[in-house]
């Protein structure tokens, strides 16, 4: 009995340790790059990204800012995506973070200070 018992408090334990034992991965803002962090993925709801005149800007997700990156952006650098929403999720693996639009653009999240961030463009 107390093998089992002790099996039991075990279990509980690396579950609590693993980020398994009842924490939604559908919450939580995504782990910052090189934070050396688990690979579990973490999803965010209700993300908006907004269009301006020539190109994306700063996306905001959970309160933290992130770019486009370079290669993603659209705008005046190609044409807008036919099934862009503006509305969507964020999904965050380890270092990579990505923006998933509702209309099926993918866009890459980068923090603005990064080399690969897409520089605001002037119209």
């Amino acid at each position: 009995m107390r093998a089992i018992f002790g099996l039991a408090v075990t279990l509980l334990g690396v579950l609590a340790v693993s980020g398994l034992g009842g924490t939604s991965p559908h919450s939580g803002p995504p782990s910052p790059p090189h934070s050396g962090g688990a690979s579990q993925v973490r999803w965010i709801d209700g993300v908006r990204v907004e269009l301006g005149p020539c190109s994306i800007g700063q996306v905001l997700v959970a309160g933290d800012a992130w770019a486009v990156h370079r290669d993603d952006q659209f705008g005046s650098r190609g044409p807008l995506p036919r099934a862009w929403v503006g509305a969507g999720r964020v999904r965050a693996i380890g270092d990579e973070v990505t923006y998933l639009d509702r209309g099926g653009k993918e866009l890459r999240l980068v923090r603005p200070d990064s080399p690969d961030a897409a520089l605001p463009e002037r119209c």
